[in-house]
């Protein structure tokens, strides 16, 4: 793979605050280092998305088009402004592009690679289903898809929502630039319980395939695969 890499250095910048560009990773995804210390996380999560971009299209049944960045920040100030996420979340999807912390901050997160293909299955997940995915649908299907699986054999199991009034509740925690790290922590677990019960009931392609519907309805809930809604899939037997 050939990478053709370009460096923008303003006169009167610092060499850490010059922004290194990466383009042409491969068709449709190109990368962005906040300044070249981060040059080379920044091409090996272009590489790792032009790995899985393909794959995750035909899984939701997309055609190919628009073009995704991955951003490394320089440092964690740049990432919040851009992102407005905490320190302790690592990468937030901002339209078209990943934005992640630098890679000495990621690797003290999580693994790095993950929390970018979890940030690149949100990106095809809004393509899919547009703004109607119910966040906590989003965030259990990106973690799923991700590989951040390590909560279903956790011993720390959070009560599951019951009912339509507590996943308004789960996905306000999800929303809420206040939540603290524990409850987003367990709202993230709850996401992804419920997401490999639906998935273990109905496998994990008939799931993605309804999520277009999502687009044309206001009660998610109500979309059924093989008959069922997903409001009964969810909460019988809980």
């Amino acid at each position: 793979m050939v990478y053709k890499t370009v460096l923008l250095i303003a006169a009167s910048a610092s060499l850490c605050r010059a922004e290194a560009v990466i383009d042409d990773c491969c068709p449709r995804v190109e990368a962005i280092a906040g300044c070249p210390l981060q040059l080379e996380a920044a091409r090996e999560f272009c590489k790792l998305a032009c790995q899985k971009i393909a794959g995750f299209e035909r899984l939701f049944d997309l055609r190919p088009g628009r073009t995704i960045t991955i951003h490394v920040c320089c440092d964690i100030q740049d990432f919040r402004a851009r992102s407005g996420k905490p320190w302790f979340v690592g990468a937030a999807l901002v339209d078209d592009q990943i934005v992640t912390q630098p890679d000495r901050s990621l690797q003290k997160i999580e693994n790095p690679e993950a929390l970018v293909t979890h940030e690149m299955v949100h990106w095809i997940i809004r393509r899919a289903a547009g703004r109607g995915c119910p966040r906590w649908l989003d965030e259990g299907l990106a973690q799923w898809l991700a590989g951040q699986k390590s909560g279903l054999s956790s011993a720390r199991i959070p009560n599951l929502p019951r009912d339509k009034q507590a996943l308004r509740r789960l996905d306000a925690t999800l929303g809420s630039s206040g939540s603290n790290r524990k409850d987003l922590e367990t709202a993230y677990l709850s996401s992804l319980l419920l997401v490999n019960r639906l998935i273990s009931c109905v496998g994990l392609e008939k799931l993605v395939a309804v999520l277009p519907e999502l687009k044309k309805t206001s009660d998610p809930l109500a979309i059924k695969i093989e008959g069922k809604s997903l409001e009964n899939l969810l909460f019988k037997g809980i």
